[in-house]
């Protein structure tokens, strides 16, 4: 009885996550209802919120003023047979010196900002990472289908075949040659089915809830590309923030060590009670203290943080010259990539001149093998073709990502073609 009731509590705690995430979400119907979905539910975007979250209170923990002390001091003794007692009571409080505190609320800002970039970048990669997948699922099913038809043709002619009493030399090779065919066939098939499987858990996974086996969430192909230039624009993406953030935590580092050059000082009042003998007494002061900068006055840290901030900064040079020249390299593939689609046979004039042959071999009037290189090309162009566009896809992404545009200009990408 305990164990049924076990398993009727995980059930319902199981059903009231996906009820929460199908709340969440709403009824997957179209390519951006997936993408709203994912880029509110990915695992990696919930950490990094929380991430984010984190370092909001950086700057309050930064700005913190150090709480007062308390010091008790007791003496007893005795001094020609009269007892001595001597209690003090001291309440320094903290100052601090050379900008402590606005050093460390803005070393919090920095680290504040690389984490804010660094969560950009995740949206950025869930983003890339959920378009891709669903051009690839619908690719995948494209050349599935491709692959299921020409497994049908293979079928159909190995039947005709066996319907013979008795197969000449030529039509024996022929009929070996089809089952080759198809078997290869069959483990391209294959290898696509679990490739499909893989990219749909993985959507799940991103979804929080299962992904649905359905045409209308895939994305269609592009039609028409955006057109890229190559030419100087303004760096806005994660890896340029990213580097610029860790200039800003070295600059605010080398500060922070500059500040802790000075010495803090601490000042309060100070109590005394004096008790000898039969006389009590008690007295009223100050008390003062500040280390002593003898021996070192932060010299080591502040080199540490100077060689810090220097390597930062040509990081920083470096890395926008990279990202320039990676733009550029992107919009040469990119056009390259595009060119080539624009200009490649359709797959409904391929997939014409295919049923031209079936029909052809079907009266006798060519070889099978033409059969067998006329399907081969037909999968083989698709391959090809969907791997081009993928391509084109991957640096157009890229492009925009690097141009800080990704989440605002709307391409055409998530219409249903």
């Amino acid at each position: 009885m305990k164990f049924i009731n076990v398993i009727l509590a995980i059930t319902f705690l199981f059903r009231l996550k996906l009820g929460f995430s199908a709340d969440k979400c709403g009824e997957l119907k179209t390519p951006k209802d997936i993408l709203d979905c994912a880029m509110e539910n990915h695992p990696d975007l919930i950490r990094g919120r929380r991430a984010v979250h984190q370092s909001e209170l950086f700057k309050e923990e930064a700005g913190q003023i150090p709480n007062p002390e308390i010091e008790f001091k007791a003496t007893y003794g005795k001094s020609e047979g009269d007892q001595i007692s001597n209690n003090e009571l001291d309440l320094p409080f903290t100052i601090e010196t050379g900008g402590k505190r606005s050093s460390r609320i803005g070393n919090a800002l920095a680290e504040k900002d690389q984490v804010s970039s660094e969560f950009l970048k995740t949206k950025e990669e869930v983003y890339i990472f959920v378009l891709k997948t669903l051009h690839r699922i619908r690719q995948i099913r494209s050349e599935l289908k491709i692959l299921e038809e020409s497994l049908e043709t293979f079928s159909k002619i190995q039947r005709q075949y066996g319907t013979r009493p008795r197969l000449g030399p030529e039509h024996e090779v022929s009929l070996n040659v089809f089952q080759l065919a198809e078997g290869d066939y069959k483990l391209r098939k294959s290898f696509l089915e679990t490739e499909e499987t893989r990219l749909e858990k993985r959507m799940t996974i991103a979804l929080g809830m299962e992904f649905p086996h359905n045409d209308s969430v895939l994305l269609g192909r592009i039609e028409k590309w955006p057109i890229y230039l190559i030419k100087d624009r303004l760096l806005k993406g994660s890896d340029f923030k990213i580097s610029e953030a860790e200039l800003k935590v070295a600059q605010s580092n080398l500060e922070l060590e500059k500040s802790e050059s000075w010495p803090d000082l601490k000042i309060g009042p100070t109590i005394q009670s004096i008790s000898e003998g039969p006389l009590d007494w008690k007295t009223y002061g100050i008390n003062l203290s500040i280390a002593l900068p003898i021996f070192n006055v932060n010299a080591g840290g502040r080199a540490v943080a100077k060689a810090g901030l220097m390597k930062a900064e040509k990081s920083f040079e470096l890395r926008k010259i990279e990202l320039n020249q990676f733009r550029n390299i992107l919009i040469t593939q990119y056009q390259k990539t595009v060119k080539s689609l624009e200009e490649s046979v359709s797959l409904s004039g391929l997939e014409i001149k295919h049923k031209s042959i079936e029909r052809q071999f079907s009266r006798g009037l060519i070889p099978s093998t033409l059969v067998i290189e006329a399907h081969r090309q037909m999968v083989d162009f698709t391959t090809s073709q969907n791997e081009q566009e993928l391509l084109a896809l991957e640096a157009l992404l890229r492009l925009r990502v690097l141009d800080g545009t990704i989440f605002e200009e709307n391409f055409n990408l998530l219409e249903k073609k």
